[in-house]
């Protein structure tokens, strides 16, 4: 067991690599009540197309089928997963995100049952043809519901203009079309392979004993049969498409708009250096655009933006994308202006006190979100699935300089690079 003293909390992390591979970490905060659990898998939205363990011939799974087994995985021959956890005192849940899929459950009561009810059933999947077609209507229904969701379109529509071809640009629950044509095969499949304890993560924050719940969670993964480790073979997906600008019709007041900004990303990179650069260009938008900013107070006094303004970056394998937007009366002007404002930051401009009274404040607020427990353990397991620790991240703030900035900038805010998409209130 691998125990490292994690000095701005005054704790430790307990953690162990199973005999089966699975990644067991635990933080104990005994000055909480509650207690916080999430059990991930390597395996997203975007991962369609595979050699299924144990074969040697390349699949094609529909769009939306990571999505689709996670609500899958709740449903047993018994009954439903989450009134088991209910009757255990506890409040479950699950996500698909573009590159992993989390199952979680908080309690304050029965840790150890919780975990255990966690662990066991994402572990066993149970799909029969009925169920998946009663599954089918219910997550078309979903799928609808996004459809007339604004947000969620402007969301989608600004990834699609800068990755056309690349299957991040698709919505994480596929479309009706593509869900008909999941089956039983298909999900066993999936699970068999990305659902194997070598390509996942458990992590437990709160008021528990590390020691007595790793032993527990070893005792439980001992008792199993797993098929024989093996290196997932996945395809790996590059953007060569151009940036866009696109433009849809809704039911919308006032015109709503994103810049996107694409990343060329090298699939190589080890996640340390993934989640630092992933840092840089977050700070670098916030150093642009944050309610601190010049830029920011020009553009309210302009008024080219509502109080509907935000941006943000994300960085994960094979894509990365900053989007910059929100709801305005004028959305070409507000597009010139911020194409305007990236382009002049590439001259490198940055100033010093302004740079470094930006660290300070958001390694401060970095260090605050520590109070909130899920938010630890949602982080955790994003960082552990890239091969990197959430508790290395302060320092590692520490090493971002300046010159990050300007060598950030002058890579990214290239003309190929920067999109848009609006949406116009409908005539």
């Amino acid at each position: 067991m691998k125990i490292v003293e994690i000095s701005f909390l005054q704790s430790k992390l307990y953690s162990k690599i199973l005999p089966n591979g699975l990644t067991v970490s635990v933080l104990p905060r005994p000055e909480f009540h509650q207690t916080y659990g999430i059990f991930a898998t390597d395996f997203g939205s975007i991962d369609c197309e595979f050699i299924p363990n144990g074969q040697k011939e390349w699949i094609r799974i529909p769009n939306g089928t990571a999505h689709f087994l996670e609500h899958k995985m709740f449903e047993k021959k018994t009954g439903d997963v989450f009134q088991q956890f209910a009757k255990q005192g506890a409040s479950a849940n699950a996500y698909t995100s573009f590159t992993r899929t989390a199952y979680l459950f908080s309690c304050t009561d029965a840790v150890w049952e919780n975990t255990e009810t966690l662990i066991d059933f994402v572990q066993e999947p149970y799909f029969t043809s009925e169920t998946v077609q009663k599954e089918q209507g219910i997550i078309g229904e979903e799928i609808q519901m996004y459809r007339d969701d604004i947000n969620w379109q402007l969301y989608f529509g600004t990834i699609g203009s800068m990755y056309p071809t690349h299957p991040v640009q698709i919505d994480i629950a596929g479309t009706k079309d593509s869900i008909a044509e999941i089956t039983t095969d298909i999900l066993y499949a999936c699970h068999q392979t990305f659902y194997h304890p070598s390509n996942m993560v458990l992590f437990l924050v709160g008021n528990v004993y590390p020691e007595e719940i790793i032993d527990r969670i070893e005792n439980n993964q001992s008792k199993k049969l797993f098929h024989p480790t093996m290196p997932i073979v996945r395809k790996i997906y590059y953007e060569d498409g151009k940036v866009t600008s696109n433009k849809l019709e809704m039911a919308v007041q006032m015109p709503k708009m994103n810049i996107g900004l694409r990343a060329d990303i090298a699939y190589e990179k080890n996640g340390g250096q993934r989640i630092k650069d992933e840092w840089i260009k977050s700070l670098l938008l916030y150093y642009l655009f944050g309610p601190q900013s010049q830029n920011y107070l020009e553009l309210m006094e302009q008024e080219l933006f509502t109080n509907q303004f935000s941006f943000d970056y994300t960085e994960e394998r094979s894509f990365g994308f900053g989007i910059i937007g929100g709801q305005t009366k004028h959305p070409e002007a507000l597009k010139n202006k911020i194409f305007q404002i990236l382009q002049e930051s590439q001259k490198g401009n940055f100033d010093v006190e302004d740079f470094e009274r930006l660290m300070k404040k958001q390694h401060g607020q970095f260090l605050m979100s520590f109070r909130n427990l899920d938010w630890i353990a949602n982080q955790s397991i994003r960082y552990m699935l890239q091969g990197t620790s959430l508790f290395e991240i302060p320092e590692m703030i520490q090493t971002i300089c300046i010159e990050d900035f300007v060598t950030a900038a002058q890579n990214w805010f290239c003309p190929e690079n920067l999109s848009s998409f609006t949406i116009f209130p409908r005539k």
